[in-house]
């Protein structure tokens, strides 16, 4: 079976470093490339709650997000 690169990134120490940085902004620091991925997994994390945040809105109130805007 031929092997798939993406699924065997989950083998690879440095998880979720596939290889696409276009613009050069992957520090070639380890520890900074490391400073960066935990800046990342908590701005995905804030934003997951953000997302929650909204769902429970909609629940509450009965009516979409948007709905409650003034414009």
């Amino acid at each position: 079976m031929p092997s798939i690169p993406l699924l065997r990134s989950s083998l690879d120490p440095s998880l979720g470093d596939l290889g696409f940085d276009p613009r050069g902004l992957k520090p070639s620091d380890p520890k900074e490339f490391a400073d960066m991925q935990a800046k990342g997994l908590s701005n995905g994390r804030l934003a997951m709650f953000a997302a929650i945040g909204m769902m429970v809105q909609e629940l509450v109130n009965g009516q979409p997000v948007l709905a409650d805007l003034p414009f």
